[in-house]
């Protein structure tokens, strides 16, 4: 008997050599220890300070059609192969000197002649004639989705040790960007791919427009989801101004808005001074440009004098279109009565309505 329990113990040792302690190994470089050796955050891309885009990790760029996305990312690049950008405006964008790894831009979308307009924006930016070797620019708008999708990851095995890759319109590479499958899919390829490598991935993703900002489809959730940092990019149209702001910065506090514009004599974007930043600042503040249009409400519907409820609230409906945007209905109109009466705008005086100028609040 002693001798068949010794046959069944060496077999059994046998099967937790075979079955388990290989199991238990596979895990060894995923845990995380005392003794575990973790590299610290190392930032690629910093706007404003904070960072953006970190190395081994993917970011995402938002926004609708010519909003400034392209200068944007020409800044990125162009930052990324001057090794001192102190004396220059950068829109505040900052990106780790590359010390002559490939920074790489891939265009998915646009003509090559919008492409070349890029790359020569990021040699007017760096001060060159003649672009470095180090700068990579690709456009595979001619190809289909599964193309596209297998040339850019063959270009990232083509040049494992590139410092910077932005892939201007991610949405390509994949047929539906709804799909769940697929969106899902393609994130996870880029962040697999951001790992392997060690390199900084920055991806464009147009936002659904009337959206406020809400990403396109299952693949703009799902980026935004599992980036390390996102930014979307605005158009004050009447203002001819530009606006960089801060969606998610996950290693830090977010920064403050960057404010551009094109300036034609220089012939590429340069940022707003103090003063005009601070303007555009407020323009663009939700609560402040609320509260224009509520004062302006007031003036416009109260300015031959003192109206009845009835007529306030019409009023109301007939402004809003050009103040607001769109035509409220009556019932919202009654709300705006309320609220003017609640921000001490508008003074009821038994069955009639006053603009108050003495009680308008300062934005």
């Amino acid at each position: 008997m002693p001798e068949v329990n010794q046959v069944k113990l060496g077999a059994f040792q046998k099967d937790i050599e075979k079955h388990i302690l290989p199991v238990v190994n596979e895990f060894d470089g995923d845990r995380i220890t005392d003794e575990s050796i973790i590299p610290p955050i190392i930032p690629v891309i910093e706007i404003g300070g904070s960072i953006f885009a970190a190395k081994g990790d993917l970011s995402i760029i938002g926004g609708l059609p010519k909003v400034g996305k392209t200068s944007v990312c020409a800044f990125m690049l162009a930052t990324a192969l001057i090794k001192d950008c102190a004396h220059l405006d950068t829109l505040s964008i900052r990106t780790s000197f590359s010390e002559g790894r490939p920074v790489v831009y891939v265009d998915t979308e646009q003509p090559k002649s919008y492409t070349d307009k890029l790359r020569r924006l990021v040699l007017k930016i760096c001060g060159l004639s003649k672009e470095p070797s180090s700068l990579h620019i690709y456009n595979f708008r001619k190809y289909d989705s599964k193309e596209k999708n297998r040339r850019v990851f063959a270009l990232m095995e083509q040049l494992p040790d590139a410092h910077l890759w932005i892939i201007d319109g991610v949405a390509d590479l994949i047929q539906d960007p709804n799909d769940t499958r697929e969106a899902f899919g393609i994130v996870e390829q880029l962040m697999i791919k951001s790992d392997q490598l060690n390199t900084t991935i920055v991806a464009h993703i147009h936002e659904n427009p009337g959206t406020s900002g809400k990403l396109r489809g299952n693949l703009g959730s799902e980026a935004e989801r599992k980036c390390g940092g996102a930014i979307t990019i605005k158009r004050i149209k009447e203002k001819s101004i530009h606006q960089i702001e801060a969606k998610l910065i996950r290693g830090g506090p977010n920064f403050d808005d960057v404010f551009f514009r094109f300036d034609r004599e220089l012939g590429m974007p340069v940022s707003l001074n103090s003063i005009e930043a601070s303007e555009a600042k407020r323009s663009t503040d939700k609560s402040t440009v609320r509260l224009e249009k509520r004062i302006e409400l007031a003036k416009r519907c109260l300015r031959t004098g003192a109206l009845g409820y009835r007529d306030l609230v019409n009023a109301i409906v007939d402004a809003s279109g050009e103040i607001e945007g769109k035509k409220v209905s009556q019932r919202t109109a009654e709300s705006r009565v309320k609220e003017l009466v609640e921000l001490k705008m508008v003074v009821q005086n038994g069955d009639y309505y006053e603009f108050n100028p003495a009680h308008i609040p300062q934005p």
